[in-house]
């Protein structure tokens, strides 16, 4: 018993230590547990930035993308943001723009785990959250699913909202819900990703990313689905590359316009299968602006297309 309370006390003795070294750590989890929402939004900001990025954060005259996002992140208070990062709420903007047929099909939204009717349910599905991200959970085979442990998993999602942490605003007021839709299928994998980068309408490139032996790999392209030669710490990309270019990238493309028009910024995202795409999400603040990319003058050229 006492050699496990050592071990124990050694391993929480070296996080702290770790912690130490990485103030900008210290910063982040304080954050995340809401200890300094006291904290006005640009001090936040500038503190995040430096700790992250290493380099003072210039908001009277930004010029890079990363310092540009900080900036609307403090300054584009347009309301309808709240609705579109919103999972469920986005598809009726969709709608009304005519590009619900791009949906992809939904089983139910529901306010708490218990109001899920498991019954009604297809033996596959995906489950997120509309609130935030990295909250989502694949179900291949319904029957196998224990419980317990999904409850946990939701339960906390349910808890958490990204704007203590990162300052995006439009996550502050967004109801806090459970969506399930249809699990796309894409020969075995997961659909492919194209991420948009788009700027008052007019789509700038696109970070692909898909799967390819298991493993999930990315590449940036210019619109004529071209290697822009750069890349970011999300992912590595494939030495044979992305996948071949879908007929309905022009598609995407011109969907992504329309989406986008009147708005400073904005990453619109879609899921490719061989058969048709389906959009996914809008992003405002593209890894909240903490990007690295191996090739540091792609930050200012991304940064060009933010007129501010």
């Amino acid at each position: 018993m006492y050699r496990w309370i050592s071990v124990m006390n050694m391993k929480k003795f070296t996080f702290a230590l770790s912690l130490m070294n990485k103030p900008s750590a210290i910063f982040y989890r304080l954050g995340k547990r809401r200890l300094l929402n006291w904290v006005p939004d640009t001090i936040y900001v500038k503190i995040s930035y430096k700790g992250r990025m290493g380099r003072p954060l210039n908001l009277k005259n930004p010029q890079r993308y990363t310092e540009k996002l900080q900036w609307l992140k403090l300054f584009d208070r347009n309301p309808l943001y709240t609705q579109l990062v919103d999972k469920y709420e986005v598809r009726n903007f969709l709608k009304i723009k005519g590009e619900d047929m791009h949906l992809v099909r939904l089983y139910g939204v529901y306010d708490s785990f218990d109001e899920i009717n498991w019954d009604e349910l297809p033996g596959s599905f995906i489950m997120k959250c509309t609130h935030g991200y990295g909250c989502n959970k694949i179900i291949t085979d319904k029957d196998q699913i224990d419980i317990v442990s999904l409850r946990r998993t939701v339960e906390k999602w349910m808890k958490k909202n990204p704007y203590p942490v990162t300052r995006e605003w439009p996550y502050k007021h967004v109801k806090h819900r459970i969506i399930i839709e249809e699990l796309l299928d894409n020969a075995g994998e997961l659909p492919v990703d194209y991420k948009f980068y788009c700027f008052n309408g007019n789509p700038f490139c696109c970070k692909v990313q898909y799967m390819r032996n298991g493993r999930k790999y990315q590449n940036y392209l210019d619109l004529n689905y071209q290697d822009l030669g750069v890349n970011d710490t999300v992912y590595s990309s494939h030495e044979q590359g992305p996948p071949e270019r879908p007929e309905y990238f022009l598609e995407m493309i011109e969907t992504a316009k329309q989406l986008s028009a009147g708005m400073k910024h904005v990453r619109i995202d879609f899921l490719g299968t061989p058969e048709d795409f389906y959009t996914g999400e809008f992003t405002f603040f593209t890894t909240s602006g903490y990007s690295q990319f191996t090739r540091d003058e792609f930050d200012f050229e991304l940064g060009r297309q933010i007129h501010l």
